[in-house]
């Protein structure tokens, strides 16, 4: 998966400068007042660009029996075999572009695979810890040890980049659309599948906490100090599509919440129109042999 901005890590100077602004003081007082100390200069570097090609090299695998090192004359470059990898070239000094010359290399007769010589870079993956108020008490990313999931995730946009955004198609009650670690992240075309108006006409949104957790879950604000974190660290949208009611009070029974499954499945079928990328469902009913799976709602699934 893939290396985010681990431009988040930055080295921190609080300390050192701590250190001298004390260090300054104490001799302010020892031999009174010194002329004024300038403030250190910080020079910030361009980043430096790392290959990812090694210049003038591809990699070429020819059919058994197909003299490599014949062909690399041929096209005028030195050629290297792979000493444990069968009928694998490296062809080094290749002139100019890479690019049309791995292209007639695959028009040549016996010539299974050419391609750059790639460079790898050694990368250590870190613990990130985010800085979000309330981040402690949130047990289910502890259990899901979300700090090495998250080291992935930030390792892999630095390496290749921001990652496209993601759409949640979130069937259950709807979330809380002032939560301030989420209104950002919800998308305004959002459903609600029992009075069929759009969310946004809608006044189901405080009716119930569930679906406010789970959206907090997938898709909050993370590493903004402030709230609580989301299992995804960033670049996710929730399309919301509320499901939920509540059954009729019987006598002293309190009313339940319940999601009806024709709305679920209907649900279901909305996020699919609408070209979301992952479905989420918290929620199910006991599956007995007097009880079994719906094959309607599995068919939707």
């Amino acid at each position: 998966m893939s290396f985010t901005n681990i431009n988040r890590f930055t080295c921190s100077l609080a300390l050192l400068i701590g250190s001298a602004f004390a260090w300054t003081s104490l001799g302010a007082q020892a031999q009174g007042p010194r002329a004024a100390v300038p403030a250190p200069r910080v020079v910030r570097r361009a980043p430096v660009e790392i290959p990812t090609e090694v210049p003038g090299e591809i990699l070429v695998r020819v059919a058994a029996g197909v003299d490599g090192f014949a062909l690399a004359n041929h096209y005028g470059v030195q050629a290297k075999k792979l000493s444990y990898t069968p009928d694998t070239y490296v062809f080094k000094g290749v002139p100019g572009g890479l690019q049309q010359s791995i292209a007639q290399l695959r028009t040549e007769f016996g010539v299974v695979y050419a391609g750059t010589n790639k460079y790898f870079r050694p990368l250590s993956v870190p613990t990130v810890t985010p800085n979000d108020t309330f981040y402690n008490q949130q047990w289910a990313l502890r259990v899901l040890k979300a700090p090495q999931l998250w080291g992935i995730t930030v390792a892999e946009r630095f390496v290749n980049g921001p990652r496209k955004n993601a759409v949640v198609g979130l069937i259950d009650f709807a979330p809380d659309p002032f939560h301030p670690d989420l209104f950002e992240v919800l998308s305004q075309d959002g459903i609600d599948l029992v009075t069929g108006q759009p969310l946004s006409q809608s006044s189901v949104y405080f009716s119930e906490g569930h679906g406010t957790n789970v959206a907090s879950t997938i898709a909050v604000a993370t590493n903004n100090s402030e709230g609580i974190a989301s299992l995804p660290w960033e670049g996710v949208t929730i399309l919301p599509v509320n499901v939920g009611e509540f059954t009729p009070a019987a006598g002293t029974t309190p009313a339940q919440s319940v999601f009806r499954e024709d709305t679920v499945m209907d649900a279901i079928n909305f996020c699919i129109s609408q070209g979301v990328d992952v479905i989420n469902m918290s929620f199910g009913y006991p599956i007995t042999a007097a009880n079994p799976a719906d094959p309607l709602i599995t068919a939707a699934i």
